[in-house]
This record gives structure tokens, sequence and C-alpha cells, in this order.
């Protein structure tokens, strides 16, 4: 398992953690704490898209720099 996999686990234990405690000790009621929760996940999700998304361009900017030089060493 690579770094950005654990970091990427370690991630969502800790998001999950402090989910559960935060209801827990919520202070609004039910509903105003489930509104609280939806705009946070949508912040949440976009944010990790980005993320993911940005990482998807890095990995395939690395393919390409990769098979480029490896042509270069071929030819």
């Amino acid at each position: 398992m690579n770094n950005s996999s654990k970091i990427l686990i370690a991630f969502f234990a800790g998001f999950a953690a402090g989910t559960v405690t935060g209801l827990m000790i919520a202070p609004d009621e039910g509903s105003k704490t489930r509104e609280n929760l939806s705009k946070k996940g949508k912040k949440l999700w976009k944010k990790t898209k980005k993320s993911a998304d940005e990482f998807v361009k890095k990995s395939a900017d690395l393919k390409d720099k990769v098979v480029k030089e490896g042509k270069e060493i071929f030819e």
C-alpha cells in the first residue's frame, strides 16, 4: 500500500470518527444537524473530487513523461 492510499484511508477514518463525535455532542436539533452535515459533506465531496482529478492528471503526465523517456532510451 503506497503513501497516498494510507493518507486517504486515514483521512476517511478521521472524517468518520469526527462525524460520529459531532453527532453525539451536537448542540442543534436533528434537522439543523442534518442540514449542516449535508453542506459539509458536499464541500468535502468537491474537495475530494478536485484532489482525485489532480491526482489523475499528475499520474497521466508522469506516465507520458516515463513513456517518452523510455522511447528516447531505446531509440
